[in-house]
């Protein structure tokens, strides 16, 4: 790293040009994985019980509740396999899981209650395993001088999306209908799904030395 990258203060490595590739892949992978978890999350967890009755759930509230112990049984669950299955399993997979789900959900919204909720079901459990990653993921990828700036950035990005998704739902339901709102939600998981496949590395049994190395090399392994 060329001195004038380390003349100010820990963001400037990781979020100007000078910076190696690597610590830039670290920034766009954090940021883009937590957005697109935490997006489609907040929309759908916090106007729940208006989207179940929109779909036919004439109990939406109960449906809510649901939902809700589900993500609390996908984020047991994450703590259970996080150290036994690795990082890339519990996030990328259960976030193609999610958007097939609410693609569902999209297309079919029309069809029984019971297929809607089994999706909005599967949904949050997915969703709520790779979201867990978010309390892990971006302190292993940013090397120790920049990791409190990343993990900084990381976060101010992701509210802003978790932000979007609660207002903006609501108006898309509202001028595009469920079906449509669900479809970009799902395009917004998948979003997250392929970069991380790109970009997120495998950081299982590693030291933050070792886990913070070149996420272009990592993610491959």
């Amino acid at each position: 790293m060329s001195g004038s990258c380390r003349t100010k203060s820990g963001w400037r490595p990781a979020f100007v040009a000078c910076s190696p590739p690597q610590y830039r892949n670290a920034t766009i992978f954090v940021c883009v994985f937590w957005v697109c978890n935490v997006t489609p999350y907040f929309a759908i967890a916090t106007f729940a019980p208006i989207v179940l009755e929109s779909l036919g759930l004439e109990d939406g509230l109960t449906g809510a509740l649901l939902l809700n112990g589900v993500v609390v049984a996908g984020s047991l669950a994450a703590m259970f396999l996080i150290e036994r299955v690795g990082r890339r399993k519990l996030s990328i997979p259960p976030m193609w899981i999610g958007a097939v789900a609410l693609i569902i959900i999209g297309l079919f919204s029309h069809v029984s209650p019971m297929v809607i909720l089994a999706c909005f079901v599967a949904f949050s459990f997915a969703n709520a395993i790779s979201t867990a990653l978010t309390g892990v993921y971006p302190s292993e990828v940013f090397p120790t001088e920049i990791r409190g700036a990343g993990v900084g950035f990381g976060t101010a990005i992701s509210r802003i999306g978790a932000a979007a998704g609660t207002f903006i739902l609501p108006m898309s339901v509202v001028s595009l209908g469920v079906g449509a709102t669900m479809m970009i939600a799902a395009a917004i998981c998948a979003i997250g799904a392929i970069v991380s496949h790109y970009l997120a590395p495998e950081t299982m049994g590693l030291s933050l030395n070792e886990a913070s190395a070149p996420v272009s090399k990592s993610a491959a392994q």
